[in-house]
């Protein structure tokens, strides 16, 4: 039978179990806390890149088609001859000064003001950039504005076509 001296366990002085656990805390829960630190930031950036952040604005807008037509103020119109392309349901896009589409829209009904037709549309959010250009999708130009000229016309573009 083997038997174990006594009291030599007694005499070698170990720490209790619950001083080196406290002590390992300590000691990792600072690395722990920089670790979810770093990680929660790391995970607001993806979401900001993801679901883009930052500035996002409504852009409204108008096409005036001037016409020398003989309607009457309220009434609907739409672009005819040379103009058939300016319609309800036309295509406006908005892009940045890439090229990037940042949103697209299309023209509402033509009322006609007295002198043009007019076609609203309206842009929703759109991101910040330097410079903006919209255009219609039927190959008549763009127009392009700066980011104060947005601010400044309190994000309104108006464009017009036609003679006048």
């Amino acid at each position: 039978m083997h038997s174990e001296p006594s009291g030599l366990a007694s005499e070698i002085p170990t720490p209790a179990w619950h001083e080196v656990t406290a002590k390992l805390r300590a000691n990792g829960g600072n690395r722990t806390k920089g670790i979810a630190a770093i990680t929660v930031v790391l995970l607001a950036a993806a979401a900001f890149l993801i679901f883009g952040g930052g500035e996002k604005h409504t852009v409204t807008g108008n096409m005036s088609l001037t016409t020398g037509s003989d309607l009457t103020t309220g009434s609907s119109c739409e672009g005819s001859s040379g103009f058939s392309d300016v319609a309800s349901g036309t295509q406006v896009i908005i892009e940045d000064d890439s090229g990037k589409t940042l949103a697209t829209s299309a023209y509402g009904s033509g009322v006609f003001d007295g002198t043009s037709c007019v076609f609203e549309f309206t842009f929703n959010a759109v991101t910040k950039s330097a410079f903006y250009r919209v255009h219609s999708g039927s190959n008549r130009g763009v127009v392009q504005f700066s980011y104060q000229e947005m601010v400044d016309n309190n994000w309104s573009v108006h464009l017009t076509l036609g003679d006048g």
